[in-house]
């Protein structure tokens, strides 16, 4: 679905974010890139939508050379969920899962059975939400709300950049729970980033972890605790290992080692 063939960035002032990388995303896989901070992980994936263009390699999506697309078309067909969740206050939560749809041209009726069906989604009565603004809701009914209007136009990828990680540890558990159920009914290849070691082991079906603007290990969660590449890898999962994988319905990754 995504891969990337020897894909670096540089800037101008010399930096490295990202050294070169080759990777394949296969299609409705949650994939999870994870490590410290200005490990390369956002760059990576802001790539992806080109919000940051790559120095160098090419990235395929869904097997077309990704600069070949027009960016405004490449983006349609890519959900993308901030963690400063970016809903537009002085729109109604109907408005702001419609503007996709809206830039798309949908019909109104469409756009309206799909608002309803996707707040059914994740929970919440449309007769109750279709109409309140962003400042009306919870820290977390707002993310579910950025969640479902990366989901509005039916993309293939979705990019999650640390969506949670702003959120209070109960609201951000519940969301995660709700991400995975959500996740088994629409099967979207998405990519995810966070710092967040027990986070990438719970959502991922495979992790890619990131050291230095390079990947050291992809694997699924199990192997990457019982056969880290490196001591890096290692000791960033330390505490995992130490504790055990917990019990998350749905993730998949069921029990502790």
């Amino acid at each position: 679905m995504i891969t990337f063939e020897q894909v670096s960035k540089r800037y101008e002032d010399g930096t490295t974010a990202v050294q070169p990388l080759d990777l394949h995303i296969e299609k409705g896989e949650f994939f999870v890139l994870v490590g410290p901070s200005g490990c390369g992980k956002t760059t990576t994936l802001k790539m992806i939508n080109r919000l940051i263009e790559p120095t160098q390699g090419s990235i395929y999506v869904n097997g077309t050379d990704h600069n070949t697309i027009q960016v405004h078309k490449l983006r349609q067909q890519i959900g993308y969920v901030l963690q400063q969740i970016a809903l537009f206050p002085h729109m109604t939560v109907e408005e702001n899962i419609a503007v996709t749809p809206d830039l798309l041209h949908w019909d109104r009726d469409k756009t309206s059975k799909r608002i309803d069906e996707l707040l059914h989604m994740v929970g919440m009565d449309p007769a109750v939400f279709r109409s309140r603004r962003p400042d009306e809701l919870s820290g977390g009914q707002q993310q579910r709300i950025g969640v479902i209007r990366a989901l509005a136009a039916d993309p293939p990828v979705v990019l999650m950049d640390e969506p949670f990680s702003a959120l209070d540890p109960i609201a951000r558990e519940r969301l995660q729970n709700d991400l995975l159920e959500l996740q088994q009914t629409i099967r979207k290849t998405i990519v995810f980033v966070t710092h967040d070691i027990q986070e990438a082991i719970k959502l991922g079906d495979r992790i890619a972890v990131m050291d230095g603007g390079a990947i050291v290990q992809v694997d699924t969660p199990q192997q990457l605790l019982q056969h880290p590449a490196n001591s890096f890898v290692e000791q960033f999962f330390q505490s995992v290992r130490q504790s055990g994988i917990p019990t998350y319905p749905g993730s998949g990754n069921e029990g502790p080692l």
